[in-house]
């Protein structure tokens, strides 16, 4: 009898053991463990605490995904994040041993209460994609994924431009809950997001992310503040475009217009070459102005580049026009005395005219002693008088000429050494400053 009893009890446990290792569990199993429904306030309505006093702890973390661009007109960063972010609720729960194993369920987005985290600087309309569905683990944590377009203000120092280097924050808060119903964590430090972020990024664009920092503040809206988690995203300009576009046309542009020092001046083409150069770095000067922004109260240290430069163009310009109005001055039709009034004749020539009247007098005292006959020599006499005076005006015009043409030379060389001189400065004092 005590065997029969014993056989019986062990195919007892058998069957027992059998049918629990057969056991089958499904997600609905869960689903109605937990009374999921819209219809479920407790879930979908309020937080989820059981003393009101207790803060809701929500774990971000954020990874920029893509830097889509920055616009320095309007001062805007453009980004796309991957968040995540998990809080406990603390009315779901099971025991995932009488579950199969079961760890987690995702069920659809509107089941339960969701913190309302925000951007502070988003300025535009949010077309990021919709969350459908969210994961809720045994130990109650629930988790959402989801991806941003953040479209944010970003104050932006283009000082240093195109060799700048920006920070635009990102402010995650909660608008309806304070400090003592929702507390704002990361879930990783600033080094761990900064190593996910730049092996996972995806695109860049003109911008070489350089770091980002995370931490924790607060924002004084009410009498109590609002949690808020800050992530500052550090930006690295690449330059070479710029450089290639804008710098290296404007000095090519620069050195053309010193070169044209060494066109001849009597070849009349030193003048419209210079027109034209200006008007090359005219253009340079249009695309620049749509790039920078037009509010910053500290110019771009490219923005003085540019005006230098075409100071400096605009200066060996009006040199150019003055040398040219020296080169083609006529002595009779000067308008700049200092630099065209007839020289005086030197005190040789007032001897030699002096002598010459002299010996015509002396001749025509002669030749008024000889008779009537010396009338066509007198003629004769006074003939080479007049030819001898227009030899003499002359010979002082081209004096004149050939002064305004030395004028005219050392003035366009030392103009010339002068321009070399204050453009090596001024590149020096630029370099200078941005190292």
């Amino acid at each position: 009898m005590a065997e029969l009893w014993t056989a019986y009890l062990f195919i007892c446990v058998a069957v027992s053991s059998a049918t629990a290792t057969d056991k089958v569990c499904s997600y609905y199993d869960v689903y109605r463990y937990l009374n999921l429904s819209q219809s479920n306030e407790l879930l979908t309505s309020v937080r989820p605490v059981k003393d009101w006093r207790t803060p809701t702890t929500v774990h971000l973390a954020a990874n920029i995904y893509a830097i889509l661009g920055v616009v320095e007109k309007t001062q805007v960063f453009t980004s796309f994040f991957q968040v995540q972010m998990h809080w406990k609720n603390e009315f779901l729960f099971w025991d995932k041993d009488q579950f199969c194993g079961i760890k987690s369920i995702t069920v659809p987005y509107d089941l339960l209460w969701k913190p309302d985290i925000r951007v502070l600087e988003f300025i535009d309309e949010d077309v990021s994609l919709k969350e459908a569905f969210l994961s809720i683990r045994s130990n109650g944590m629930v988790v959402i994924n989801k991806t941003l377009r953040i479209v944010s203000t970003c104050t932006i120092f283009a000082k240093q431009f195109p060799f700048d280097e920006q920070n635009c924050n990102l402010t995650f808060l909660s608008y309806q809950y304070l400090t003592g119903d929702i507390q704002l964590e990361s879930e990783f430090n600033s080094s761990e997001i900064f190593f996910f972020s730049k092996n996972y990024i995806e695109s860049e664009g003109e911008w070489e992310l350089k770091g980002i920092t995370v931490f924790q503040s607060s924002l004084n809206l009410e009498k109590e503040p609002l949690a808020t988690l800050v992530y500052q995203v550090s930006l690295k300009r690449k330059y070479m475009l710029y450089v290639l576009n804008l710098l290296v046309p404007a000095a090519f542009l620069l050195m053309l217009d010193l070169a044209s020092y060494f066109i001849p001046e009597p070849s009349g083409e030193k003048l419209g070459f210079k027109i034209t150069v200006i008007l090359g770095f005219s253009v340079l000067q249009l695309l620049l102005s749509g790039i920078l922004p037009s509010n910053g109260r500290i110019p771009p240290l490219i923005a003085i580049i540019f005006a230098s430069i075409f100071t400096f163009m605009l200066l060996s310009l009006l040199q150019t026009i003055f040398v040219k109005y020296l080169w083609n001055l006529k002595p009779d039709s000067c308008l700049l005395r200092g630099f065209c009034r007839k020289q005086k004749p030197s005190t040789d020539q007032f001897k030699d005219s002096g002598n010459q009247e002299d010996s015509v007098k002396t001749v025509s005292i002669n030749l008024g002693q000889a008779g009537p006959d010396s009338s066509v020599l007198r003629e004769m006499l006074l003939e080479i008088q007049t030819a001898q005076q227009m030899v003499i005006g002359l010979q002082r015009e081209k004096e004149t000429v050939l002064s305004l043409e030395s004028a005219a030379r050392a003035l366009d060389t030392g103009y010339f050494y002068l321009y070399l001189m204050s453009v090596v400065s001024f590149f020096t004092y630029i370099a200078v400053s941005i190292m």
